[in-house]
């Protein structure tokens, strides 16, 4: 039953973080069609990626 209880949630890790790539990859696109100067000078595309990896390392410590 443990087993088949961590084969379960597993998977919701790499769901989660699918979810949140494509909400700030939507978000990003939607933006810089109206506003490009603003979010390049308040916030960089590479920020993004800064805290998504953080949040990858925060994660992954968690699911051992």
């Amino acid at each position: 039953m443990n087993k088949k209880g961590e084969k379960g949630a597993f998977p919701l890790i790499p769901v989660i973080v699918a979810l949140i790539l494509a909400v700030i990859g939507f978000a990003s696109g939607f933006f810089v069609k109206y506003k490009i100067e603003s979010i390049l000078s308040s916030v960089p595309i590479w920020a993004w990626w800064v805290i998504i990896f953080i949040l990858i390392i925060i994660l992954l410590p968690k699911r051992k």
